[in-house]
């Protein structure tokens, strides 16, 4: 049997928000729920993490999926003792798992972004109502992570977070003698990395921006979407679309 999931979804729109309607088609609360708050945390041991690691490197160009193997502690709290591999078909894209042989003790599964964004796409969302947790990691060994909570009301909720609280079982490291620089003096040190964003106009440094794969310039994250499983800014959405469309369109950019 086999079965796809698409990593990174097509976001065009805001869908509109179905947790206060009782007879919403959907009985999985996926947002703005007054009930779901706080971070999921993910416990890795080092057998796992370094699995995760090895695997961000060696196949960094595609996505790649794997089921996770350990136990819920609590509500928003899961230990991954293991990763297990299963026969799969990858693209810079999508991950396709060609079985479903869920291994003993299976409690998710955790699949790549490779080069974007760690977080979960509309797709990812509705996967994560499959498992206990479905977690994203990208090659900057950044994640994001959804989990099913057991609402008062009796519906099941999805629980995402980007940038859960990550602990590696056993690994502890002393850095009070470490003194980091703030963010004011991090963006004084490092002029020349900063940009001007093309669609508000404010500076922007790499690490809080992404380039437009049509433009080619930096932008905030939240000057842009992705479509078509690439990042474009808000400048060249519309534009994008249009071209799509086979729209006769003027612009005075660079293709």
């Amino acid at each position: 049997m086999s079965w796809l999931v698409i990593g990174r979804g097509i976001e065009l729109k805001e869908k509109k928000k179905e947790w206060s309607i009782p007879e919403a088609e959907n009985n999985c609360v996926r947002e703005k729920c007054p009930e779901m708050s706080g971070k999921i945390k993910l416990i890795f041991s080092m057998e796992a993490f370094a699995k995760i690691v090895l695997l961000t490197k060696k196949i960094s160009d595609y996505e790649w999926g794997a089921y996770l193997v350990g136990e819920q502690k609590d509500a928003k709290t899961f230990y991954i003792k293991d990763l297990v591999i299963p026969k799969q078909k990858v693209s810079r894209a999508s991950v396709e798992f060609e079985e479903e042989n869920f291994p003993e003790n299976c409690i998710g599964w955790i699949h790549s972004h490779n080069s974007m964004r760690a977080y979960l796409s509309e797709t990812d969302i509705s996967t994560a109502s499959v498992y206990k947790v479905s977690v994203v990691v990208n090659n900057d060994l950044q994640f994001a992570a959804g989990c099913k909570l057991q609402l008062p009301c009796g519906r099941i909720g999805i629980l995402t977070t980007e940038s859960p609280v990550i602990e590696i079982e056993g690994a502890e490291v002393d850095t009070s003698n470490i003194e980091m620089p703030g963010e004011e003096e991090l963006i004084r040190a490092s002029p020349k990395d900063l940009e001007i964003c093309p669609v508000c106009n404010q500076k922007v440094s790499p690490r809080k921006g992404e380039i437009c794969e049509y433009c080619g310039e930096l932008a905030h994250r939240k000057c842009g979407k992705f479509y078509h499983g690439i990042f474009v800014c808000d400048k060249c959405y519309e534009i994008v679309k249009a071209r799509e469309k086979g729209a006769v369109i003027e612009y005075d950019g660079i293709w």
